[in-house]
């Protein structure tokens, strides 16, 4: 299959999602739309990165560059909500903090207000429009690809990156954030050139989203620390409450996300046990065994009735034949089976 045409399926999909997002946000009705929204642009964005080779590295940037203002304006949104959320889990009883807090609903709800201007004076629509021209423009011949062999270029680059950006320090926020971005872009790569990919490739779809994760929720709550440092409307004594709920609350989403990465214990085997305490394992073994062959023994069936009549007739034919021998003289040895049958 060709990469580009692939590729050019995919954008148009993608796209196709945006006008309905972009509805939901002006109707403010949905608390889900932003998200959507964002997301939808920031998969654009990262496939048209991705496809840069297909495209042309001018033409697709222009077209990404025309999707971020207002990724820009709904990425601000969408951090504020989430400041908002990680607020609320801290459970504080501090009145301060409370107003506080109140105080900043006013600058989300100014926050979505620039994101509906935005989309109302048509930044959005020219995006599009921009997508729309680079997408119906055919590929230039020299940039065509075969969709397997770049789909797996792509999803390498993009594990290399997250193998160059691994094992951060746990207090450095602006490497795990980076560690995050790596994350997600490899999990957009696999997700939307999956057909294109081996099975070993795509299985690494699922961790990187469970990583990603983790990761965004460690990055929300040092968000989260930042914006207490900064908050002059909060005295020392709450600012320090706050900080310390925050603290608490960064450490358990940064053990969550090490448990995610740590191996599994190994499980290693008992040493042998001296020599002595082999024989001593050994010998009861044996014993056992011994006692068990003689059970068995004396539990077998007795043997069948002509067997026993022979062994009776053998018995008692016996001392007679001796007595003929005797009587005869000639000592001579016969066949046992003629003895009994000149005897009977």
């Amino acid at each position: 299959m060709d990469a580009g045409a692939f590729a050019t399926k995919q954008l148009r999909e993608l796209d196709r999602v945006l006008p309905a997002a972009a509805k939901r946000v002006v109707a403010g009705a949905d608390g889900d739309a932003v998200h959507d929204l964002r997301v939808a642009i920031r998969r654009i964005r990262t496939f048209l990165k991705v496809t840069r080779e297909l495209y042309g590295r001018f033409h697709a940037d222009a077209v990404r560059k025309a999707f971020a203002a207002v990724q820009q304006a709904t990425g601000a949104l969408r951090d504020e909500e989430a400041l908002e959320e990680t607020f609320a889990k801290l459970a504080l009883d501090d009145a301060p903090f409370a107003e506080w807090r109140a105080r900043r609903r006013q600058r989300e709800r100014a926050l979505r207000r620039d994101v509906v201007r935005r989309i109302r004076i048509g930044e959005l629509s020219r995006a599009r429009a921009l997508l729309d021209a680079l997408l119906t423009l055919p590929l230039k011949p020299s940039r065509q690809r075969e969709l397997g062999r770049f789909a797996r270029r792509a999803a390498s680059r993009a594990l290399k990156d997250v193998k160059r950006l691994r094992d951060p320090a746990a207090d450095d926020a602006e490497g795990l954030h980076d560690l995050r971005i790596a994350y997600k872009i490899l999990r957009y790569t696999i997700e939307l050139l999956e057909p294109g990919l081996p099975v070993d490739v795509t299985s690494a779809k699922k961790p990187a989203e469970r990583l990603q994760k983790r990761l965004g929720d460690i990055h929300d709550v040092d968000v989260a620390i930042a914006t207490i440092a900064r908050a002059r409307g909060l005295d020392p004594a709450s600012r320090e409450r706050a900080r310390g709920a925050l603290i608490a609350l960064r450490a358990r989403k940064l053990d969550a996300y090490l448990r995610e990465i740590r191996p599994e214990p190994l499980t290693v085997p008992p040493p042998p046990p001296p020599a002595e305490a082999r024989r001593a394992k050994v010998a009861p073994a044996t014993q056992a065994a011994k006692a068990a062959v003689k059970q068995k023994v004396a539990k077998r069936p007795a043997p069948p009735r002509a067997k026993r009549a022979s062994a009776a007739i053998v018995a008692k034919v016996a001392p007679a034949a001796k007595v003929t021998r005797a009587a005869r003289g000639d000592g001579g040895e016969r066949a046992p089976g003629r003895t009994l049958r000149r005897a009977r």
